[in-house]
Order: C-alpha cells, then structure tokens, then sequence
C-alpha cells in the first residue's frame, strides 16, 4: 500500500450472523494489528502460538479478530517490566471496524 494510501477495512471484515459480537479479519486488517510476515504468522500458528487461521472460503482465510485481541493482551501482559505512566495500557485497543473511526 502506497503512503497516502487509505485502506477500506470493512471490505476486510466478515460479521457471522450469529446474534453475538464476532468479526473475522483478513490479512490487511491482520497485518496492521500484527508487524509479523505471512510467513511467521504461519509459522506461529503450527507451532501453536499464534490464533489459527479460519478458512472462510476456496481460496480465502480470515482469523477471529477477538482472539488476535486476546493474544495480544497475553503477550502485553507477559512483559516483565510494566511501560511508564505514559503508557497506553490502560486503554481499551481500538476497534478497528465500523465508522468514525477514519479506517472507512
């Protein structure tokens, strides 16, 4: 994506119509919340540590956006040392799906 670049996550999303609140993501939505390769997430993923992938079609995969979110929260938690009070730990992560957010 060049910079300047917007990217339209909803076309990225998937909402099960299951009554509850679960999103599935693709890649670019994954990729902005993960800074790893599709080579090491694959690799995290068979290894177990990483959320697995979810096939949602032939050729298409998607991964449960709330697991990511937990994984992260996991990995936060297991630093040993705890950020400054300038950190933004306390903050609820951001919902990147939906509008007025300037995702659109």
């Amino acid at each position: 994506m060049m910079c300047g670049d917007r990217l339209n996550i909803r076309r990225f999303v998937v909402t099960l119509q299951t009554g509850r609140n679960e999103r599935l993501i693709k890649w670019p939505v994954l990729k902005i919340m993960v800074p790893y390769t599709r080579q090491h997430i694959l690799r995290l993923e068979k290894q177990g540590k990483f959320p697995k992938r979810i096939k949602i079609g032939d050729r298409s995969v998607a991964w449960d956006y709330w697991e990511i979110v937990t994984w992260i929260e996991k990995l936060k938690s297991a630093r040993t040392q705890p950020m400054g009070s300038d950190s933004i730990s306390g903050r609820t992560l951001p919902l990147l799906i939906g509008g007025g957010h300037g995702y659109d």
